[in-house]
């Protein structure tokens, strides 16, 4: 994952606010519009698509993000499969993922886990997406800071 990373001068030391490219996907209108512009107003790169189909496309036509948020309940194929597809799709196999569905089946919980992906319930909480997001990209920093260590 390449984050986009933005220096801001603090007192002496240079503090790096990053913002990832986020691709948003969930058929209902109304929660892509918001998880968008909750995810913008915290200065994160955000595009929300309704279905796999522009997902795929999107992501064919942009490339990879650097996480995903999806809804588990959608109609022409779930999240979790399209997870997988996008994994496949971007060529990597740990793709970050947040799952934010109604679904509270603890088989669904079980399974978006299994994945490797945080799953929150709607109605979500901003503040609870914007603490996984900030997560996933502490996890990757620290990743990329202990890869380039000597």
């Amino acid at each position: 994952m390449t984050l986009s990373m933005s220096t801001i001068p603090i007192g002496i030391f240079n503090h790096q606010v990053t913002h990832a490219r986020i691709l948003v996907v969930d058929d209902d209108p109304d929660a892509v519009q918001l998880v968008v512009r909750r995810l913008q107003s915290a200065s994160h790169k955000a595009h929300g698509v309704h279905n796999a189909a522009e997902a795929t496309a999107f992501v064919a036509e942009k490339g990879s993000p650097d996480i995903v948020v999806l809804d588990v309940d959608m109609p022409d194929m779930d999240g979790l499969a399209l997870l997988t597809l996008l994994r496949g799709q971007t060529g990597s196999p740990e793709l970050p993922a947040i799952f934010l569905s109604g679904r509270m089946r603890p088989d669904d919980i079980a399974a978006g886990q299994h994945l490797g992906a945080i799953y929150l319930t709607k109605p979500f909480v901003g503040t609870a997406l914007l603490k996984a997001i900030d997560g996933i990209i502490d996890a990757e920093q620290r990743r990329t800071i202990a890869h380039n260590e000597w």
